[in-house]
């Protein structure tokens, strides 16, 4: 069984696309609207193909606010918000997440919120689970296509390859590369600032003073 924390575009897009495949998923969330529009199919972000399987699937899926409810899980991803606070990623609410389900049991727990640095994960200690690297690569409005065709599927930390969530995407998707977790940030990384150089480029093409002049077709 497979828990998401945090029902964001990550988290909610992780917890469908993995029912798809089979896992049978619960869903947690503290903000008790997001929780009551999924029990009742309504997609917090917007996907075309996300929002119409939610329809198809919601009745049959757990979505709640306690943590507890998945003590029975074998993996746990963590996909809440890590926004920034004076110029680096705030990771109070992945560390809160952590302590709370040191309380509960003993899990397999995949980082899927973003981090600045492999240096935090020596900050995020579980007393009882161990701690992988679950970065995303998912385009908001098409996650469900970037999902199941990823550019990139990487797993960072110690014998991933002996937990659930390898053998689902090996099974359904295709073998993940796995690499440590200082391996598997700096992928993040530069995927992001090669995404940000792209668009910085596109937007200085843009705003040229003759750009009306210029068939872009």
């Amino acid at each position: 069984m497979i828990g998401i924390v945090g029902l964001g575009y990550v988290g909610i897009t992780s917890l469908l696309c993995f029912h798809k495949l089979g896992a049978h998923v619960i869903g947690v969330d503290n903000n008790d609207t997001r929780i009551k529009d999924l029990n009742s199919g309504k997609l917090p972000i917007h996907d075309a193909d996300l929002d119409a399987y939610l329809k198809d699937v919601f009745k049959d899926i757990e979505f709640n606010t306690d943590l507890s409810s998945l003590k029975d899980c074998s993996d746990i991803f963590i996909c809440v918000p890590t926004n920034s606070k004076e110029g680096r990623l705030n990771l109070d609410s992945v560390k809160s997440v952590i302590r709370e389900l040191d309380k509960i049991g003993e899990f397999n727990i995949w980082i899927r919120s973003t981090v600045d640095t492999p240096s935090i994960f020596e900050t995020l200690n579980s007393k009882t689970s161990r701690i992988f690297s679950f970065p995303e690569f998912l385009r908001e409005g098409k996650c469900w296509e970037d999902f199941f065709n990823p550019p990139l599927l990487i797993l960072g930390g110690d014998k991933c390859e002996d937990t659930l969530v390898y053998s689902i995407l090996k099974d359904n998707i295709r073998k993940p590369d796995v690499c440590n977790i200082p391996e598997a940030i700096t992928v993040k990384i530069a995927s992001n600032a090669f995404h940000a150089l792209k668009v910085a480029f596109t937007n200085e093409l843009r705003n040229i003073e003759w750009i009306e002049k210029i068939d872009l077709s």
